[in-house]
């Protein structure tokens, strides 16, 4: 029991460290930890032996070691891109029931990358690999929301087609409805690329301001209509999750 608590105790030193607090003195590690002085020093004298952490001589302050890069490479390595979306997608679909799928930036087209279909039909989802202008619904028009100005006025300038029943096809329109979605973080849309149903999407980030793609889910205005609001919350929460994970693989 007391190697398992002194292992707590040890990891609970590495993670005091943050970016509020990359440099530590031994009291203020302690203090944070939790610990007495003298135990932080020994501590201390075998993460700098292994590495893990670094000393600066001049001001006696610690900081995480470089050789902790070496896990971060085999997580980054560990995981594709599948790997770290499906049991997303799973994870959303088990609870909605509905059709989820993830969307990804493809030029002035969004192009479906994975997706996890309802038990129920109707199921409303795209050919893996079928191209969406960017306008034609929210789970592409969250993605176009998040580009340049200049990007969206481009895509507009070269025209709206009609696609499905309420298909956005005013100009103005368009605009108001990206400036909603930047504004709310999610959108929902009826019938706009397929009859009968509804869309929510929320966007997924690569780094802080770059859009990668959608997370959405869809499925018939009558099933989606009544749970709107726990699913608009769920994406949210997991696109977020999604947009930590894919900035951390980056680097």
């Amino acid at each position: 029991m007391n190697s398992i608590k002194s292992l707590e105790r040890a990891i609970d030193i590495l993670f005091s460290f943050s970016s509020e607090k990359p440099e530590q003195t031994p009291l203020e590690i302690a203090e944070s930890v939790g610990i007495p002085v003298p135990s932080v020093y020994r501590f201390l004298y075998t993460y700098v032996k292994k590495g893990l952490l670094d000393q600066n001589k001049k001001t006696g302050l610690y900081s995480l070691g470089f050789d902790l890069l070496r896990l971060e490479a085999a997580l980054r390595n560990k995981f594709s891109m599948e790997q770290i979306m499906k049991p997303v997608l799973e994870h959303i679909a088990g609870i909605t029931e509905e059709t989820v799928q993830i969307t990804i930036l493809n030029k002035d087209h969004g192009m479906l990358l994975f997706s996890e279909d309802s038990p129920k039909p109707p199921r409303f989802v795209p050919e893996f690999g079928s191209l969406v202008p960017l306008y034609a619904g929210c789970t592409v028009q969250v993605i176009m929301a998040y580009l340049p100005v200049e990007e969206q006025e481009r895509i507009i300038a070269g025209g709206i087609k009609k696609i499905g029943p309420k298909s956005i096809l005013s100009e103005e329109d368009l605009r108001k409805r990206l400036t909603e979605i930047r504004r709310d973080g999610y959108a929902v849309s009826y019938e706009e690329f397929y009859p009968g149903s509804i869309g929510i999407s929320t966007p997924i980030f690569i780094s802080k301001d770059k859009i990668f793609a959608s997370l959405s889910v869809s499925g018939p205005i009558e099933r989606l209509e009544h749970k709107k609001q726990q699913v608009i919350d769920l994406l949210v929460e997991q696109a977020s999750v999604l947009s930590d994970r894919l900035s951390i693989r980056q680097g």
